[in-house]
């Protein structure tokens, strides 16, 4: 059986007679066996050399199945790697638990050979062929690593699809964001770029603060690397201002302090989102405000822009003129592109509007800003000049986030203060 050969089989079982029994009919198979005896083992040789499939026991000494199984899951480079759990457990709730937990599939011991040998093959064949998603989208009802069913196409990027699908898993089938990596971008030649994007989505999962959009999980089916978060009941910034109009000075601080908040939470983490732009602030239902879409963009190598390019992949309206340059980004960067976005919420408009890409660029870098005031009537100065500080070319001549925060709060308290006066 020539496509077996070269498919290599991590198989972990504290059993020396269960661990000869693998390599002796695996290896007629033709598949390649390493045996070990627990789950620490397991994530030692994972560590050496790449494996194809895992099969564990979930009862051993020193890290059991479950809890090998967790740490796999939970790592960037091995996550994707179809664990088949065989073990002795027959109760209903202890098999559960060990595919809750990540196992891709069950086999109770004594296990019947010719099952096992199936089960290898399809797994195998289902978690290794390259599958392809088409630019246009997957279909309704298309389900990514068995979980999670499409419902439909919400959005498109340059470089993914968002979905709104449902976690048939869950009670309640719970409806999330589904984000998914776009064909060419899935092709294997480019998979040190994807692994990038998952390790940095891993950090990002750690994030937990009420106005980030939250991370629940992430893998690979097949070839297609996927994202997990939370989907928003609501709709983003730049569609609520295209279709009501520039917001009241009031709202707009409210924006400012909330995604400055956010900012400072990732400074504390020496974290920079990169890509704060009014279709990346949702506006929720309950009228809060969610940031989303971090900028993974930089880990396809999309972080360094230039006017000399042929193609633009970013939104040249909201970068900084160092992101163009392709200096460091940092969170000085951030509070540009919210200077930038605070002026559209404001105005309606973006501070450089032209036709063409290379032309906002060119002024992102060498021209001044409109001033809010000459767009819109009746601004308050110190709101625009405030505004307009956040747009300095130079980062160090930024205002910081405290200064950000301590304006729009003390604006706020002295608007709520003149309504209570009725004056």
């Amino acid at each position: 059986m020539t496509e077996e050969k070269s498919h290599t089989i991590l198989c972990a079982d504290d059993d020396p007679d269960i661990q000869r029994i693998y390599r002796q009919f695996l290896q007629k198979r033709g598949y390649i066996v390493k045996t070990v005896s627990n789950g620490a083992l397991v994530l030692s040789e994972l560590k050496k050399s790449p494996v194809d499939l895992i099969i564990m026991d979930a009862k051993m000494p020193v890290m059991n199945g479950i809890e090998a199984t967790v740490k796999i899951r939970s790592h960037p480079d091995f996550f994707h790697i179809p664990i088949l759990f065989v073990s002795g457990y027959t109760n209903e709730e202890e098999i559960y638990q060990c595919l809750q937990m990540g196992g891709t599939d069950f086999i109770c011991k004594p296990f019947e050979p010719n099952e096992m040998l199936a089960k290898i093959r399809f797994t195998i064949r289902k978690y290794h062929e390259a599958i392809e998603c088409p630019y246009e989208g997957l279909p309704p009802g298309a389900r990514l690593g068995g979980r999670y069913e499409v419902i439909r196409r919400i959005d498109r990027g340059g470089f993914s699809n968002i979905y709104l699908a449902r976690d048939i898993t869950s009670v309640g089938k719970n409806k999330v964001a589904l984000k998914v990596f776009n064909f060419p971008y899935t092709k294997r030649t480019n998979r040190q770029n994807l692994y990038s994007i998952i390790r940095e989505t891993y950090q990002l999962c750690k994030l937990d603060h009420p106005n980030i959009v939250k991370i629940y999980d992430f893998g690979q089916h097949g070839s297609v690397i996927y994202i997990v978060m939370e989907f928003i009941h609501g709709q983003p910034l730049d569609l609520l201002v295209g279709q009501n109009g520039p917001l009241a000075e009031a709202n707009c601080a409210f924006v400012g302090i909330h995604v400055a908040s956010i900012l400072e939470y990732l400074e504390k983490r020496d974290m920079v989102h990169r890509d704060i732009k009014p279709d990346n602030i949702m506006i929720t239902r309950d009228g809060d405000i969610k940031l989303v879409d971090f900028g993974l963009a930089k880990q396809c190598k999309e972080q360094t822009l230039s006017l000399k390019r042929d193609e633009f992949r970013g939104t040249a309206q909201y970068v900084s003129p160092e992101y163009i340059n392709g200096q460091e980004t940092t969170i000085a960067s951030d509070i540009y592109s919210l200077g930038a976005t605070l002026f559209f919420t404001l105005t309606g408009r973006p501070p450089f509007t032209a036709t063409d890409t290379r032309q906002i660029l060119y002024q992102q870098l060498h021209a001044d800003p409109a001033d809010p005031r000459t767009l819109v009537s009746g601004i308050d100065d110190a709101f625009a000049e405030h505004i307009l500080w956040m747009l300095a070319k130079d980062p160090k001549a930024r205002p910081s986030l405290g200064d950000i925060i301590t304006f729009f709060s003390t604006y706020l308290e002295e608007s709520n203060e003149i309504a209570g006066s009725g004056t």
